[in-house]
């Protein structure tokens, strides 16, 4: 946070299988009001297109736990908010909804900003719904931190 504050840039999330829990995250940080814009929780694939204009053709094609649309999720949240980075998260928590290419466990992250293209984490959590959670957070905020590391180097 302090380098998007000192940077006079900005951060919008759009979340899925977290919950609204990064955005929790985030606002427990001091400062994070200059700098966090606004945090969707889009849950129902009609929720994500919706908000964020996400083509439901899109999430037809290569399912809502997807590198495709978290993908989408992001690069369209850049659009919505108007932040200088948008982080996003999609994922099956489990212990049912699970499908052979996104197993339960199986969360994408997705980092989009206007400098650099669209950053995709795949990550497998096979815990407890509030572990998966947990752990998907903490790779979305390594994501966003190394991508801010490496914009201050």
């Amino acid at each position: 946070m302090e380098y998007l504050c000192k940077t006079k840039q900005t951060l919008a999330t759009a979340e899925s299988c977290t919950g609204g829990l990064l955005a929790d995250r985030i606002t427990n940080v001091e400062g994070c009001s200059r700098v966090f814009l606004e945090g969707f929780v889009l849950y129902s694939d009609e929720a994500k297109s919706k908000r964020l204009h996400l083509p439901e053709s899109t999430i037809q094609s290569y399912g809502t736990v997807s590198r495709e649309v978290a993908a989408e999720m992001a690069e369209r949240l850049l659009c919505v908010s108007g932040a200088h980075y948008a982080l996003c998260t999609t994922g099956t928590a489990g212990p049912t909804g699970g499908t052979q290419q996104a197993p339960v466990g199986t969360a994408f992250i997705s980092l989009a900003s206007h400098q650099a293209s669209v950053q995709i984490h795949r990550g497998f959590f096979p815990r407890s719904r509030e572990i998966f959670k947990r752990l998907a957070v903490d790779a979305a905020l390594d994501m966003l931190y190394c991508r801010l590391l490496e914009c201050s180097i």
